[in-house]
């Protein structure tokens, strides 16, 4: 027979959030530091997967910082236990505990390159973001049930997420020896910057979201830093940065 809690204390759920959130963070650190291969992840981007053009560059990556302390912040936040009956929280946990988990699995997966599994467990995660922001971004619940910086924490990681499963769907078929034949990889890395943009400006209309977008203007920044030699890619960037600001301005005002 389950009996009401009474005591002061976080749900397990709670409990199983700020631990996962925790977990994730420390094995994306320690794996850092000592690689399983020996080889970090960086460097595999950098050299076995130095020909796929939509890699952006390395200081691009330091967003991670932001989306870490966005984490951790959301996690001590939830952790009240007079948040423990918040309906948004509540449907939210089990899809973060979720991708925290396979956030640890996929970085053991690309390691040891094992490319179509990291794929599909990067997928994963952009699927358990994608509950965590419908969750998160419902404006009756943005209007009474939380302040307005939470949602935009998983703005933040959705959005990087989604150009992170692009560049390892393309580092994928990199590995199998296809680079986009019969369209060169610059017209792809176009393409795929594209859909990043279309995206972005999708949950600009529907959520007025600014946040998931500056990420999107972040990594195509950092992608034509890694292509300055690519005329077609720094020009189409810079393009796709221009359309993407002039998307957003309204929003700003509004």
């Amino acid at each position: 027979m389950n009996t009401p809690r009474t005591t002061q204390q976080p749900s397990q759920w709670q409990i199983a959030t700020i631990v996962t959130i925790g977990f994730a963070i420390i094995w994306n650190y320690l794996t850092n530091l000592f690689p399983p291969t020996g080889v970090t992840i960086a460097k595999l981007s950098s050299t076995v997967f130095a020909n796929v053009k939509i890699i952006p560059a390395n200081y691009a990556f330091a967003i991670w910082g932001v989306i870490y302390v966005g984490l951790i912040a959301f996690s001590f936040y939830q952790l009240d236990y007079r948040r423990a009956d918040n309906a948004p929280l509540q449907q939210t946990r089990p899809w973060i505990v979720l991708a925290s988990l396979l956030q640890c699995t996929w970085i053991v997966l690309f390691s040891y390159q094992q490319m179509l599994l990291s794929s599909l467990v990067m997928m994963g995660i952009v699927w358990a973001l994608i509950k965590c922001y419908r969750n998160l971004h419902s404006p009756q619940n943005l209007r009474q049930l939380y302040p307005t910086w939470v949602p935009r924490v998983f703005s933040i990681y959705l959005g990087w997420i989604s150009v992170a499963t692009i560049v390892n769907i393309a580092s994928t078929f990199d590995s199998f020896g296809w680079q986009g034949s019969p369209l060169s990889p610059s017209l792809w890395t176009l393409f795929m910057m594209a859909i990043s943009v279309g995206l972005a400006i999708l949950l600009l209309h529907i959520y007025r979201d600014r946040a998931f977008s500056s990420v999107i203007i972040w990594a195509i920044g950092g992608i034509i830093i890694a292509n300055l030699n690519d005329p077609a890619i720094a020009l189409g960037g810079l393009f796709a940065i221009a359309m993407l600001t002039i998307v957003m301005l309204p929003q700003s005002r509004g």
